[in-house]
This record gives structure tokens, C-alpha cells and sequence, in this order.
């Protein structure tokens, strides 16, 4: 028997977001997008990677305060820092792993330490980690794929992405939200992908860098399916 689709959506991120799941808020150290502080409203779970609560301070935004600051904490200032932990933050140092990224230990404590992903629906925006030096970006993709079965959204001003799992995937777009424009990315090697719903769809094409990759599409329907065989990411066009 065929498995079940897994069903991919963004309304997580609209202003009038009705609770299908929880979501949770990670802020990276870098330039931080429009919508920081309405999502970091929203979120039932706040995380501030090292200096990313410097960036939410620097904002004005103190209240509420993240529920953990998390890294090698270089980068924050110690200012920051101290603000948060008065506030009630938990500060978890873990600068003693030098050969995992901010982000991988975000998602590490996330996993220990708190109940996100533990309800179908819930979905973790990570805002900061488009822009800046390219090799970063990779890195958090690749922290993404490595996390691939847990459900997180790259935010920026003009892009989202996230990871499409191997087997069927149900995207429902909230064109108010993201898209049309769309691509599909992959990194992790060559993939076997049939699409329906875009302006160019693949029918069971082999798409890999070097050769075929599906960039600059279009969504031309609220509802695309996307089969892979190998994880993907899907970027979108933001419209926060």
C-alpha cells in the first residue's frame, strides 16, 4: 500500500494563523526579515542562535523574551545576554562542540528541551539565514536536510525554503504568502522527481546539478505535488 502524502503548508506564517500545529521561532545571527517581529509574536516556541538575540535586542524586541539562547555564544553581546537571562531565557552554552554549526545545536536542543515537532502541524521559521556570505546558506540547508523529517521553513524577504521528503508531498500554497515563482533544488544528488501543478512540470525526470535543475518556475495552482526520491529543497517567492 502506498503511504500517505505528506501534506506541506505555510499558513503558519499568516498574520491570521489558526493553530493547525505549533510553531516555533529561531533567529540566526545575521540581517533578519520584515515580518521578525509579527512572527516572533506568534510563535509558542522562541529560540536566539548565539548572536541572534543581539539582533532581536538591537530591533526592540524584548518582550517576549526567548525561551533559549544557544551556541559556541561568541557572538552575542554579553549585554544581550544578561538582559535575556534576567528575563527569564535559559542560556545554553555549547562551545565545547566545535564541529557542529549554531543551527545544528538549535535544533538539538529544540528536540530535547521542548515539544515542538511533536504535533502534526508544527513547523519551525528560521529568519536570519538568507543573505551574507553564500557558504552559510549551504549550511543551513544542509542543517535542513539532515533534519529532513522534521518540518522547518528558511524565511526571508524574498525567499522561503524548506526540505521535500522522498515519496509524495502535498504543497498548498497561500499565494498571499509565497510563490508563484518556485524552484526546485537538488542538493543532496541526483533525484527522480514528477511534479503537477507547476507552469513546467517534470514527469519523471532525473534532475541533478550539471544537468536539469527546475529553477525559476511558476506555481500555477494552489495545490503542487512534488514525488522525489531523494530530498529536495522547494523555494518559493516570499510575499511577507
Amino acid at each position: 500500500m502506498a503511504s500517505r502524502p505528506t501534506t506541506l503548508w505555510t499558513e503558519c506564517l499568516a498574520k491570521d494563523y489558526v493553530n493547525k500545529g505549533r510553531i516555533g521561532v529561531l533567529i540566526l545571527n545575521h540581517d533578519l526579515p520584515s515580518c521578525t517581529e509579527r512572527l516572533w509574536n506568534q510563535a509558542s516556541t522562541r529560540v536566539c542562535a548565539d548572536g541572534g538575540c543581539s539582533r532581536i535586542r538591537a530591533l526592540g524586541i524584548e518582550d517576549p523574551p526567548p525561551d533559549f539562547v544557544i551556541g559556541d555564544l561568541d557572538s552575542a553581546m554579553e549585554e544581550d545576554l544578561s538582559f535575556f537571562e534576567n528575563a527569564g531565557a535559559k542560556i545554553v552554552d555549547l562551545s565545547a562542540d566545535q564541529d557542529t554549526t549554531d543551527l545544528e545545536k538549535c535544533f538539538r536542543v529544540l528536540l530535547e528541551k521542548t515539544d515542538l515537532w511533536r504535533r502534526e502541524g508544527d513547523v519551525l521559521a528560521i529568519l536570519g539565514g538568507f543573505g551574507g556570505r553564500w557558504e552559510r546558506e549551504m549550511s543551513n540547508l544542509n542543517v535542513m536536510l539532515r533534519h529532513a523529517d522534521l518540518d522547518s521553513i528558511l524565511v526571508g524577504d524574498a525567499s522561503l525554503a524548506r526540505v521535500v521528503r522522498p515519496g509524495t508531498n502535498d504543497i498548498d500554497l497561500n499565494f498571499d504568502l509565497e510563490g508563484p515563482g518556485c524552484a526546485l533544488i537538488p542538493l543532496c544528488g541526483p533525484c527522480r522527481v514528477t511534479t503537477t501543478g507547476l507552469r513546467w512540470n517534470l514527469r519523471d525526470r532525473k534532475t541533478v546539478f550539471g544537468e536539469l535543475v527546475s529553477t525559476s518556475n511558476e506555481a500555477v495552482e494552489r495545490r503542487v505535488t512534488v514525488e522525489t526520491d531523494v530530498p529536495l529543497v522547494w523555494t518559493t517567492d516570499s510575499n511577507l
